[in-house]
C-alpha cells in the first residue's frame, strides 16, 4: 500500500521537476524584430544583424541556371564583341586590284536575332573616294588641264593610254568641279589642289568621286541572369560585412551585401490568472466522472495535461469543455492558461484517484520542499530496490 502511495507522489515529484514554471514577475523577452520597431523606451535585450548576400551571375542557358536555391531574373543580352566594314557602291573602271577596293568591296551588315545571339548595326558615312586613270605626260599640259579617265585603256577624246592609277580618301567635299577634261565622258570631275608631284596625283589634279560608308556591327549573347540568395544572422558586429556591392566584372555579374538591424527587447506583462479545476486535489473521483476547467480571465485558453500520457505540461491539451476521468487508478493533473499579450499563468497541479480509497491514505498538494525530498526517495528506491518508507501522510 505504502509503496503505491509512494509512486504516486512520485509522479507527482517528477512533473514538477520537468516543469519550466516561469517566474512571477511578468517580464518576457520579445521575438526578434527590425530595431525600428522597437517600442519607444522598450529595454533592449539582444542585437542581431540579419545579412543578405546576393550573388548575380550569368548562365549560358536555363540548364545551368536550374540549381537549387537559385532565383532566375530574366534573360539579358549581353555585349559579346563588334565588327566593322567599309562598303561603297564601286564603279566599274575602278582598280580592283587597289588596295581602296579590297576595303570597300564589302556588303553593309544586317541586324537581327536568332534567340540566342542578337545583332545590331550602325550605318554611316564616312567620306569620299577620289580616284582616276592617267596616262603618261612627259608629253602633255599642266596638272590642270590633263583629261583624265574613268577607266584603263586608250582615252576616246585623245587617244592617250590611260595605265596609271591613283585614289584616296578625304571627308573634305569643297573642291572645284567642272564637267571637263574627261575623254568627253561629261563625268563631274573635282580639282584637289593640294595633291600635287606624280606620286600624289600621276600628273593631273582632277579627280573623280563616290561615296563610301561604314557599317557597325553588335554582337550581344543571350544569358540567363541568376541570383543565388544567402541569408543568416550574425549576433557580433566584428563578424558582419560591410554593406555594398563587390567583386563586378560586368553590369550584371557582382556581389551584394546588405545587413538589417534586429533587436529583442524586454516586454512587462500581465499574468493570466491561475486556472482550477472545479474537483479539489486529493478528490477520489468516479470512474467516467467530468471534469471542468475555469478560468477567470476572459479570452484565455486552458491548457491541460494527465500525468500518464508523457507530454510535456505546456504542450498539452487545450481544454474545450468538461472530460471524463480517465482510466487510471490514480492520475496528476497539470493545468496552465495563457492569453495572447499577458504573460502565461503558474503551472497548477491536481491529484486525483479513481475509485474506492478505503485503505489509501488522502494525498494533498505538496509543498516545494517536500517535492525535492520526495524526488530523493524515489531516486533511493530505485537505485537499492529497497522500499522505502520516509514521509507522512495526511
Amino acid at each position: 500500500m505504502k509503496r503505491r502511495i509512494i509512486a504516486l507522489l512520485c509522479i507527482l515529484c517528477l512533473l514538477c521537476a520537468e516543469l519550466p514554471i516561469p517566474a512571477r514577475a511578468s517580464v518576457i523577452e520579445s521575438d526578434w524584430v527590425p530595431v525600428e520597431l522597437v517600442p519607444q523606451g522598450a529595454e533592449i535585450a539582444r542585437r542581431m544583424w540579419r545579412v543578405t548576400r546576393k550573388k548575380y551571375s550569368l548562365q549560358p542557358d536555363e540548364a545551368h541556371a536550374n540549381q537549387s536555391g537559385v532565383e532566375i531574373l530574366g534573360a539579358a543580352w549581353v555585349f559579346a564583341g563588334e565588327s566593322e566594314c567599309s562598303y561603297a557602291d564601286v564603279p566599274a573602271g575602278f582598280d580592283r586590284t587597289h588596295a581602296l577596293y579590297s576595303m570597300l568591296n564589302h556588303q553593309p551588315y544586317t541586324a537581327g536575332e536568332d534567340g540566342s545571339v542578337r545583332y545590331t548595326v550602325k550605318n554611316e558615312w564616312a567620306g569620299y573616294v577620289y580616284w582616276h586613270w592617267m596616262y603618261d605626260t612627259s608629253y602633255a599640259k599642266g596638272w590642270e588641264y590633263r583629261a583624265i579617265y574613268n577607266e584603263k585603256g586608250y582615252g576616246p577624246d585623245n587617244g592617250y593610254y590611260y595605265k596609271f592609277f591613283g585614289a584616296f580618301t578625304s571627308t573634305n567635299g569643297n573642291y572645284a568641279s567642272d564637267l571637263y577634261y574627261c575623254n568627253s565622258q561629261s563625268i563631274r570631275n573635282y580639282i584637289v589642289p593640294e595633291r600635287v608631284g606624280w606620286e600624289y596625283c600621276q600628273g593631273a589634279t582632277r579627280w573623280f568621286r563616290f561615296d563610301y560608308f561604314t557599317s557597325k556591327r553588335t554582337k550581344y549573347d543571350k544569358k540567363i541572369r541568376c541570383c543565388d540568395t544567402e541569408v543568416y544572422d550574425e549576433l557580433d558586429w566584428s563578424n558582419v560585412p560591410q554593406p555594398g556591392i563587390y567583386d563586378r566584372t560586368t553590369e550584371y555579374e557582382y556581389q551584394e551585401i546588405s545587413v538589417r538591424d534586429y533587436a529583442s527587447y524586454y516586454i512587462v506583462l500581465e499574468d493570466v490568472v491561475e486556472p482550477r479545476a472545479d474537483k479539489p486535489t486529493g478528490s477520489n473521483l468516479k470512474p467516467g466522472e467530468l471534469i471542468g476547467l475555469q478560468c477567470d480571465d476572459p479570452g484565455a485558453t486552458i491548457l491541460y495535461t494527465v500525468s500518464e500520457l508523457g507530454r510535456e505540461p505546456g504542450a498539452g491539451d487545450v481544454y474545450t469543455g468538461p472530460f471524463p476521468a480517465p482510466d487510471l487508478e490514480s492520475f496528476v493533473l497539470v493545468l496552465r492558461a495563457v492569453k495572447a499579450g499577458m504573460g502565461d499563468s503558474q503551472n497548477v497541479f491536481y491529484s486525483y484517484h479513481v475509485g474506492n480509497l478505503q485503505d489509501y491514505p488522502r494525498v494533498t498538494t505538496l509543498p516545494p520542499e517536500t517535492v525535492t525530498n520526495s524526488e530523493a526517495l524515489l531516486r533511493m528506491e530505485v537505485e537499492s530496490r529497497t522500499p522505502v518508507v520516509a514521509m507522512e501522510f495526511i
